[in-house]
Protein backbone atom coordinates (compact mmCIF):
# COMPACT_ATOMS: atom_id res chain seq x y z
CA UNK A 1 0.00 0.00 0.00
CA UNK A 2 2.90 2.33 0.72
CA UNK A 3 4.14 1.80 -2.81
CA UNK A 4 0.72 2.60 -4.21
CA UNK A 5 0.52 5.77 -2.10
CA UNK A 6 3.87 7.01 -3.43
CA UNK A 7 2.24 8.12 -6.66
CA UNK A 8 -0.12 10.37 -4.71
CA UNK A 9 2.17 11.84 -2.07
CA UNK A 10 5.87 12.66 -1.82
CA UNK A 11 7.35 14.15 1.35
CA UNK A 12 10.88 15.60 1.30
CA UNK A 13 12.75 17.34 4.10
CA UNK A 14 14.59 20.48 3.07
CA UNK A 15 16.93 22.81 4.87
CA UNK A 16 15.84 24.94 7.76
CA UNK A 17 13.54 22.34 9.30
CA UNK A 18 11.16 22.65 6.37
CA UNK A 19 9.14 19.95 4.60
CA UNK A 20 8.24 19.93 0.92
CA UNK A 21 5.02 17.99 0.20
CA UNK A 22 4.14 17.16 -3.39
CA UNK A 23 0.65 15.88 -4.19
CA UNK A 24 0.21 14.07 -7.51
CA UNK A 25 -2.37 12.25 -9.59
CA UNK A 26 -6.09 12.25 -8.69
CA UNK A 27 -6.98 13.00 -5.08
CA UNK A 28 -10.48 11.58 -5.03
CA UNK A 29 -12.39 9.50 -2.52
CA UNK A 30 -10.36 6.33 -3.00
CA UNK A 31 -7.09 8.20 -2.63
CA UNK A 32 -8.36 10.05 0.43
CA UNK A 33 -9.24 6.75 2.13
CA UNK A 34 -5.87 5.21 1.28
CA UNK A 35 -3.88 8.26 2.38
CA UNK A 36 -5.85 9.06 5.51
CA UNK A 37 -3.45 7.46 8.02
CA UNK A 38 -0.38 8.75 6.20
CA UNK A 39 -1.73 12.31 6.22
CA UNK A 40 -2.42 12.02 9.94
CA UNK A 41 1.22 11.07 10.53
CA UNK A 42 2.31 13.96 8.32
CA UNK A 43 0.32 16.34 10.49
CA UNK A 44 2.39 15.25 13.50
CA UNK A 45 5.81 15.64 11.87
CA UNK A 46 8.05 18.28 13.47
CA UNK A 47 8.65 21.16 11.09
CA UNK A 48 8.89 24.93 11.06
CA UNK A 49 7.27 25.31 7.64
CA UNK A 50 5.54 23.16 5.04
CA UNK A 51 5.38 23.82 1.30
CA UNK A 52 2.47 22.12 -0.47
CA UNK A 53 3.20 21.66 -4.17
CA UNK A 54 0.08 21.04 -6.27
CA UNK A 55 1.65 21.28 -9.73
CA UNK A 56 1.21 17.55 -10.39
CA UNK A 57 -2.34 17.32 -9.09
CA UNK A 58 -4.69 16.12 -11.86
CA UNK A 59 -8.01 15.85 -9.99
CA UNK A 60 -9.39 16.90 -6.63
CA UNK A 61 -12.81 16.24 -5.11
CA UNK A 62 -14.31 17.21 -1.76
CA UNK A 63 -12.96 14.08 0.01
CA UNK A 64 -9.38 14.68 -1.12
CA UNK A 65 -9.63 18.40 -0.36
CA UNK A 66 -10.94 17.62 3.13
CA UNK A 67 -8.00 15.32 3.92
CA UNK A 68 -5.54 17.95 2.68
CA UNK A 69 -7.33 20.73 4.50
CA UNK A 70 -7.47 18.77 7.74
CA UNK A 71 -3.71 18.16 7.57
CA UNK A 72 -2.94 21.79 6.80
CA UNK A 73 -5.13 22.98 9.69
CA UNK A 74 -3.48 20.54 12.10
CA UNK A 75 -0.05 21.83 11.10
CA UNK A 76 -1.19 25.46 11.32
CA UNK A 77 -2.60 24.88 14.82
CA UNK A 78 0.91 23.80 15.89
CA UNK A 79 2.36 27.05 14.54
CA UNK A 80 3.76 25.60 11.32
CA UNK A 81 3.85 28.03 8.38
CA UNK A 82 1.91 26.70 5.40
CA UNK A 83 2.60 27.70 1.78
CA UNK A 84 0.58 26.34 -1.16
CA UNK A 85 2.32 26.65 -4.55
CA UNK A 86 1.51 25.85 -8.18
CA UNK A 87 -2.05 24.71 -7.52
CA UNK A 88 -4.87 25.40 -9.95
CA UNK A 89 -7.33 28.10 -8.89
CA UNK A 90 -10.33 25.75 -8.81
CA UNK A 91 -8.42 23.25 -6.65
CA UNK A 92 -7.27 26.05 -4.35
CA UNK A 93 -10.87 27.32 -4.04
CA UNK A 94 -12.08 23.84 -3.12
CA UNK A 95 -9.27 23.51 -0.58
CA UNK A 96 -10.16 26.89 0.92
CA UNK A 97 -13.76 25.80 1.41
CA UNK A 98 -12.64 23.08 3.80
CA UNK A 99 -11.38 25.79 6.16
CA UNK A 100 -14.87 27.23 6.68
CA UNK A 101 -16.07 26.09 10.09
CA UNK A 102 -19.71 25.36 10.76
CA UNK A 103 -21.38 28.14 12.76
CA UNK A 104 -22.18 27.44 16.36
CA UNK A 105 -25.95 26.96 16.46
CA UNK A 106 -27.69 26.26 19.71
CA UNK A 107 -29.72 23.06 19.55
CA UNK A 108 -32.36 24.46 21.86
CA UNK A 109 -33.29 27.93 22.96
CA UNK A 110 -32.64 28.72 26.61
CA UNK A 111 -35.69 28.33 28.76
CA UNK A 112 -37.40 31.59 29.70
CA UNK A 113 -39.72 32.29 32.64
CA UNK A 114 -43.33 31.21 32.15
CA UNK A 115 -44.65 34.77 32.43
CA UNK A 116 -42.18 36.06 29.82
CA UNK A 117 -43.05 33.19 27.47
CA UNK A 118 -46.77 33.89 27.93
CA UNK A 119 -46.29 37.57 27.19
CA UNK A 120 -44.20 36.69 24.14
CA UNK A 121 -46.87 34.39 22.76
CA UNK A 122 -49.56 36.97 23.48
CA UNK A 123 -47.60 39.70 21.73
CA UNK A 124 -46.95 37.47 18.71
CA UNK A 125 -50.65 36.61 18.51
CA UNK A 126 -51.64 40.29 18.71
CA UNK A 127 -49.17 41.25 15.98
CA UNK A 128 -50.39 38.39 13.79
CA UNK A 129 -54.01 39.45 14.30
CA UNK A 130 -53.18 43.05 13.44
CA UNK A 131 -51.40 41.92 10.27
CA UNK A 132 -54.36 39.80 9.21
CA UNK A 133 -56.75 42.65 10.03
CA UNK A 134 -54.70 45.05 7.91
CA UNK A 135 -54.75 42.62 4.99
CA UNK A 136 -58.52 42.14 5.30
CA UNK A 137 -59.04 45.90 5.46
CA UNK A 138 -56.88 46.35 2.37
CA UNK A 139 -58.86 43.67 0.52
CA UNK A 140 -62.15 45.30 1.54
CA UNK A 141 -60.89 48.67 0.36
CA UNK A 142 -59.73 47.21 -2.95
CA UNK A 143 -63.16 45.64 -3.41
CA UNK A 144 -64.90 48.98 -2.78
CA UNK A 145 -62.58 50.79 -5.17
CA UNK A 146 -63.12 48.17 -7.88
CA UNK A 147 -66.91 48.35 -7.48
CA UNK A 148 -66.73 52.13 -7.70
CA UNK A 149 -64.76 51.93 -10.93
CA UNK A 150 -67.29 49.52 -12.35
CA UNK A 151 -70.17 51.86 -11.47
CA UNK A 152 -68.53 54.88 -13.08
CA UNK A 153 -67.55 52.87 -16.14
CA UNK A 154 -63.79 53.03 -15.71
CA UNK A 155 -63.48 49.23 -15.36
CA UNK A 156 -65.16 46.61 -17.53
CA UNK A 157 -66.72 43.55 -15.92
CA UNK A 158 -65.55 40.31 -17.48
CA UNK A 159 -68.93 38.57 -17.38
CA UNK A 160 -67.71 35.31 -18.90
CA UNK A 161 -65.07 34.85 -16.19
CA UNK A 162 -67.53 35.94 -13.49
CA UNK A 163 -70.18 33.46 -14.60
CA UNK A 164 -67.56 30.72 -14.85
CA UNK A 165 -66.54 31.32 -11.24
CA UNK A 166 -70.18 31.36 -10.13
CA UNK A 167 -70.68 28.02 -11.86
CA UNK A 168 -67.53 26.49 -10.34
CA UNK A 169 -68.20 27.75 -6.82
CA UNK A 170 -71.98 27.51 -6.64
CA UNK A 171 -73.66 25.36 -9.26
CA UNK A 172 -71.03 22.59 -9.30
CA UNK A 173 -71.25 22.34 -5.50
CA UNK A 174 -75.01 21.60 -5.47
CA UNK A 175 -74.67 17.78 -5.51
CA UNK A 176 -72.41 17.52 -2.47
CA UNK A 177 -74.30 20.25 -0.61
CA UNK A 178 -77.63 18.58 -1.30
CA UNK A 179 -76.36 15.15 -0.25
CA UNK A 180 -74.92 16.35 3.07
CA UNK A 181 -77.97 18.47 3.88
CA UNK A 182 -80.18 15.45 3.16
CA UNK A 183 -78.14 13.24 5.48
CA UNK A 184 -78.17 15.86 8.22
CA UNK A 185 -81.93 16.18 7.78
CA UNK A 186 -82.32 12.41 8.19
CA UNK A 187 -80.34 12.48 11.42
CA UNK A 188 -82.36 15.43 12.75
CA UNK A 189 -85.61 13.71 11.83
CA UNK A 190 -84.59 10.51 13.61
CA UNK A 191 -83.36 12.22 16.77
CA UNK A 192 -86.20 14.73 16.80
CA UNK A 193 -88.84 11.99 16.44
CA UNK A 194 -87.41 10.14 19.43
CA UNK A 195 -87.53 13.25 21.60
CA UNK A 196 -90.93 14.52 20.43
CA UNK A 197 -92.46 11.06 20.92
CA UNK A 198 -92.06 11.47 24.68
CA UNK A 199 -94.44 14.43 24.57
CA UNK A 200 -96.83 12.94 22.03
CA UNK A 201 -95.76 15.46 19.39
CA UNK A 202 -94.25 13.16 16.77
CA UNK A 203 -96.39 14.85 14.14
CA UNK A 204 -94.22 17.96 14.54
CA UNK A 205 -91.07 16.16 13.36
CA UNK A 206 -91.54 17.38 9.81
CA UNK A 207 -91.92 20.97 10.97
CA UNK A 208 -88.82 20.65 13.17
CA UNK A 209 -86.65 19.35 10.34
CA UNK A 210 -88.04 21.77 7.75
CA UNK A 211 -87.63 24.90 9.84
CA UNK A 212 -84.23 24.00 11.34
CA UNK A 213 -82.65 22.91 8.04
CA UNK A 214 -84.11 25.62 5.81
CA UNK A 215 -83.58 28.53 8.21
CA UNK A 216 -80.43 27.64 10.14
CA UNK A 217 -78.53 24.43 9.51
CA UNK A 218 -78.86 24.38 5.72
CA UNK A 219 -77.37 27.84 5.33
CA UNK A 220 -74.54 27.04 7.73
CA UNK A 221 -73.74 23.72 6.09
CA UNK A 222 -73.78 25.29 2.64
CA UNK A 223 -71.34 27.99 3.73
CA UNK A 224 -68.98 25.48 5.34
CA UNK A 225 -69.07 23.04 2.41
CA UNK A 226 -68.62 25.71 -0.24
CA UNK A 227 -65.77 27.32 1.70
CA UNK A 228 -64.03 23.98 2.21
CA UNK A 229 -64.63 22.65 -1.30
CA UNK A 230 -64.04 25.76 -3.37
CA UNK A 231 -61.49 27.39 -1.05
CA UNK A 232 -59.30 24.30 -0.96
CA UNK A 233 -59.61 23.94 -4.74
CA UNK A 234 -58.50 27.55 -5.29
CA UNK A 235 -55.59 27.06 -2.87
CA UNK A 236 -54.50 23.87 -4.61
Amino acid sequence: MAGDNARFLKVQASGGNSIHVTVSDAWTLDAAIALNDQMRRLAQMPAASVVLDGSRLTALDSAGAWVLGRTMRALADRGVAIQVTDMRDDYRALLDKTEIDDPDIALSEPASPALVALLGRTGASVLSSLSIGAELLGFFGLTIVTLGRILVGRTRVRWISLLRQVEAVGFDALPIVGLLCFLVGVVLAYMGALQLQRFGASILTVNLVGVSVLREIGVLLTAIIVAGRSGSAFTA
